[in-house]
């Protein structure tokens, strides 16, 4: 099987599903990467990968994009020009179109003729036709399909699935203290805008010293928000309690995490995934975090694994990290089987062997076999 990815920049939240991919498939195994990691995100500590299987093709003509199709088996078209998706359906290729939430604006964006029109062109024109499938990168992707007529078997639940860090050797040894005197470490990481909503957590550090819950949160970003966030802090006296500590680099972020019991992410239903709660259950956090979220519903099993609320909600999460601070073997086993789900279901290496295998069953024109999970068909919600 020849396997071809067509899509945007190759950062370090995609680059290691490819790596995955071309250790299954070696040589077989192409990516096409049309743009380049913006300012924003190199300040961060991103940067543009330079693999052995990943192509330039920012400077693509169509001779090109025409041979690349023709390379290939399999189309895996993401955030790429939509000549590379016209072309795959146009040779006839097995086609898999990833998408996050087109609707998380609202519907009104189908009544905009321009909109409408992209929409037709990337996705409802093939809502019939059986060698094209729609992978889901959001709980919510599959609802906003069903609205623009696409439903059926070929539209699959799929994930993000960045690095996965073992840790194996040190979990049960920084994640089994059960000792109710001990302080709650609790974290928060994110760009300082309005979606991410960064107030909540201070709101929820608020309510937990009222009730008497020992704990420090540190909450690390940069954005438009800090100076109200630091104000905000101050007026409720939290100093003590609560630390802004600013942008953390990406290569720094797990280590920052796995010294931290619970994670708390409040992005509304414009934050299309949401990788931080991976890397966050990756690293053995007990995870609170808004439903909203494309990520949560697909990731957290409420009180299995982690456990989600209405980020408007403030009184629900209160309740949640209460319940963990009196419960210490409880938040032990969150831990524990939140980096467990990681392992085991949304690692790179699990994404590439069920890619493989849902494309092979599609060019054999097999019923696809997966029930639940990653590859499964995706739930309307």
């Amino acid at each position: 099987m020849h396997f071809l990815s067509c899509a945007g920049e190759l950062n370090h939240h995609g680059r290691f599903m490819c790596d995955a991919m071309h250790a299954l498939l070696g040589n077989n195994y192409r990516r096409i990467t049309t743009s380049f990691v913006n300012k924003t995100r190199k300040n961060l500590g991103f940067h543009d990968e330079q693999l052995s299987y990943s192509i330039d093709g920012s400077l693509f003509n169509k001779e090109q994009i025409v041979n690349w199709i023709k390379w290939a088996d399999v189309v895996d078209f993401g955030s790429a020009p939509e000549i590379f998706l016209h072309e795959a359906v146009r040779q006839n290729k097995v086609v898999f179109i990833r998408m996050e939430r087109i609707l998380k604006e609202g519907v009104w964006k189908l009544f905009v003729p321009s909109v409408f029109a992209r929409y037709h062109r990337k996705y409802i024109q093939y809502r019939n036709n059986k060698n094209v499938y729609f992978l889901c990168v959001s709980a919510y992707a599959a609802g906003d399909l069903k609205k623009i007529f696409v439903r059926g078997d070929r539209v699959l639940q799929w994930a993000y699935c960045p690095e996965f860090v073992n840790y194996d050797n040190v979990m049960t040894i920084f994640k089994s203290d059960n000792s109710e005197k001990k302080p709650l470490h609790i974290f928060w990481c994110g760009r300082l805008i309005p979606l991410k909503h960064p107030e909540v957590p201070v709101c929820i550090a608020e309510k937990l010293k009222f009730k008497g819950i020992e704990f420090h949160m540190e909450l690390a970003g940069a954005g438009e928000l800090f100076a109200s966030l630091q104000r905000m802090i101050k007026e409720k006296n939290l100093e003590q309690q609560v630390s802004l500590i600013g942008a953390v680099i990406a290569d720094k972020m797990r280590s920052k995490m796995m010294e931290n019991d619970i994670f708390i992410a409040s992005s509304d239903y414009h934050e299309g995934w949401g990788v931080v709660i991976n890397e966050a259950m990756n690293s053995g956090c007990a995870v609170v975090a808004s439903r909203e979220m494309g990520s949560v519903p697909v990731l957290i099993e409420d009180g299995v694994n982690g456990y989600s609320f209405c980020w408007k909600d403030i009184d629900a999460a209160v309740g949640i990290i209460e319940n963990l601070a009196k419960d210490r073997q409880k938040l032990a086993k969150i831990k524990m089987a939140a980096y467990q789900t990681i392992k085991t279901r949304f690692s790179p290496e699990v994404y590439a062997n069920v890619f493989v295998q849902i494309a092979q069953d599609a060019i054999e024109h097999h019923a696809l076999k997966i029930e639940s999970g990653l590859g499964a068909p995706a739930i309307i919600r």
